[in-house]
């Protein structure tokens, strides 16, 4: 699971069904692992479960970690701003300088080629939506092929807004797109007010 990608496309549902703009600060509330994990699993077995990102979000982390995932979280670095789409922390502070993500795709996608080499054919659930060239490799749609070609069973599990089109191009008859937008309600943890305030300065 890309929890980063993951957390965007929640943030962006969010302020949508808010109708929010882009005068507005809004605080997304935190994503229930929980209910992910239902999502992403559906009372299947599963060998591995693997989540990678840079999020600060300490009591997601904290879930995902008491639900058996392996964490994974790595410091952002130096560099390009994150998205305008990134959730803004619960606690409203802002992240400071400009930094980026580098490697979690290609942790990712490591762990799935070990699966490739350790396990016979089963089922890849890829919880990301991201699908450009990753910084130091192919990327994901490169290795999903390679898993499709290899008799796997592929699951895309994304929000719409960062599903990325090259992911639609894949006519494979075992790989699946499963959009989260639908189960925006159940997937938002209800122990969290929203709020929605107007910057200062911006007219309507």
């Amino acid at each position: 699971m890309f929890v980063s990608q993951i957390s965007i496309g929640f943030s962006y549902a969010i302020r949508k069904a808010l109708g929010a703009t882009k005068q507005h600060n809004t605080i997304t509330p935190y994503l229930s692992f929980e209910i992910l994990s239902v999502i992403l699993e559906r009372d299947r077995p599963c060998e591995k479960k693997i989540l990678v990102g840079s999020t600060t979000d300490e009591p997601s982390i904290a879930e995902a970690r008491g639900l058996g995932y392996e964490v994974n979280i790595l410091r952002r670095v130096p560099g390009q701003a994150p998205q305008n789409d990134e959730p803004k922390p619960a606690s409203g502070k802002s992240k400071g300088k400009n930094s980026s993500e580098q490697a979690v795709d290609e942790i990712i996608i490591m762990k799935i080629l070990e699966s490739l080499v350790d396990h016979p054919p089963s089922t890849i659930v890829l919880a990301t939506g991201d699908g450009n060239a990753a910084e130091f490799g192919d990327g994901f749609i490169k290795t999903i092929e390679r898993s499709l070609q290899r008799g796997w069973n592929v699951e895309l599990v994304a929000f719409r807004h960062n599903l990325n089109n090259s992911w639609k191009k894949l006519g494979s008859p075992k790989f699946h797109i499963i959009l989260l937008d639908g189960y925006l309600v159940d997937l938002t943890r209800l122990d969290q007010n929203i709020t929605l305030t107007k910057e200062k300065g911006k007219k309507k």
